[in-house]
């Protein structure tokens, strides 16, 4: 997260003909355009750089953009520093945030370097980190509020980008930031009815459904964890069930910490008999699969590049899903809650695909999970 950018910057003084002029834009302000502009900001030259993005507060995006305490990082705040020289930036922040919160400081949320934080906290840090580096960089810095409707090279080493009032900007440098598109129609028959209730994963706070409702959430990744929390803080009673193709759902992340050896073999049948025998391994020995995983995702990139087409095609089809359950965990603390709904009945995880929606005398609340819907 910490890793410095490694963009080439333009040189100043070329084609300044048109205006607004910027060295750089980044279209998003999320976190990773946020982070982008952090990195540039910190260059000893810094760069005239703009970010467009309606949103009023940058480095939130989706995920980080949640006011819930209930929604909680999927990472330690060991792991979620901004600072290239101060591993430990975060959690301090953090700790004077839970601090500063509390009415008595004797009874404060404890906060240490293995805490899952809210992740509307570390919105509110990454926003605060680029105040800082604008602070200090003393460049000139601005944010657009506005939706990027083009991006187009009109001559050499000159981009043109369309803003929705109608204005272009140019620079020799622009890069994407747009994240993952919400997807706002699915592809289910009849979810377009006017009597097919509908909620996306992030309009679920503003739109809950009856406290009695039963509920159905298509989808059993991620955000399928974050309705079931924002339910639970709405005191929803209904039953809730959930469905994907698989019926996998995200792991824990393990109370012990450690490292394995990096996997060497070659080709995916290969790789993943290797990780099924390494896992069993440590099982036997006492140590927790979560190693062996987080021993795999720092190879992540590597491995892949070193796969054939058909053997990456191969990975989507068949393998993705266990891989993300395993790869993309939750808080032991959240793990504990999700468990808990299975175990009095509130939940039920179905494996399956969705054929169609229709209203009935007797309809259900229907809620989409965006990313994770039943073919993930």
């Amino acid at each position: 997260m910490s890793s410095e950018a490694s963009l080439h910057l333009p040189q100043r003084g070329g084609r300044a003909a048109r205006a607004p002029h910027y060295d750089v834009v980044i279209i998003g302000g999320g976190y990773a355009g946020v982070v982008a502009a952090i990195h540039l900001l910190r260059r000893a030259s810094p760069p005239r750089l703009a970010i467009i993005e309606p949103s009023v507060r940058l480095g939130r995006g989706v995920a980080y953009a949640t006011r819930l305490s209930c929604h909680l990082l999927n990472t330690r705040a060991k792991h979620m520093s901004l600072r290239n020289d101060d591993d430990d930036h975060y959690t301090r922040w953090a700790q004077a945030r839970a601090q500063a919160r509390s009415e008595n400081k004797d009874t404060a949320p404890r906060v240490d370097e293995n805490s899952f934080t809210p992740r509307g906290w570390f919105g509110d840090y990454v926003g605060q980190e680029l105040n800082v580096a604008v602070n200090q960089a003393g460049a000139t810095f601005t944010h657009l509020r506005y939706s990027a409707m083009y991006c187009e090279q009109v001559e050499r080493g000159l981009w043109s980008i369309g803003l929705s009032d109608g204005r272009c900007l140019f620079a020799p440098l622009v890069i994407l930031a747009v994240g993952n598109t919400p997807r706002r129609t699915g592809g289910f028959p009849g979810l377009r009815s006017p009597d097919a209730r509908v909620v996306h994963a992030w309009d679920l706070q503003s739109r809950p459904p009856r406290p009695d409702a039963d509920v159905l959430i298509v989808g059993t990744g991620l955000s399928m964890v974050d309705a079931l929390l924002t339910l639970e803080r709405h005191d929803h009673r209904g039953h809730i069930h959930a469905v994907s193709r698989h019926g996998l759902i995200p792991q824990a992340h393990s109370d012990n910490h450690g490292c394995c050896e990096p996997l060497t073999s070659v080709g995916l049948r290969a790789l993943v008999r290797e990780l099924r025998g390494s896992v069993e391994e440590d099982r036997r020995a006492g140590r927790p699969w979560q190693w062996r995983m987080d021993a795999a995702r720092h190879q992540a990139q590597a491995l892949w590049r070193g796969l054939t087409i058909l053997e990456r095609q191969r990975f989507l089809r068949h393998a993705r899903s266990y891989w993300d359950a395993h790869r993309h965990r939750i808080a032991p603390e959240v793990a504990l809650q999700l468990h808990a709904l299975k175990n009095t009945g509130r939940l039920t995880i179905n494996k399956g695909g969705i054929g169609e929606i229709r209203a009935t005398s007797a309809p259900r609340y229907l809620r989409s999970a965006g990313g994770d819907a039943a073919g993930s």
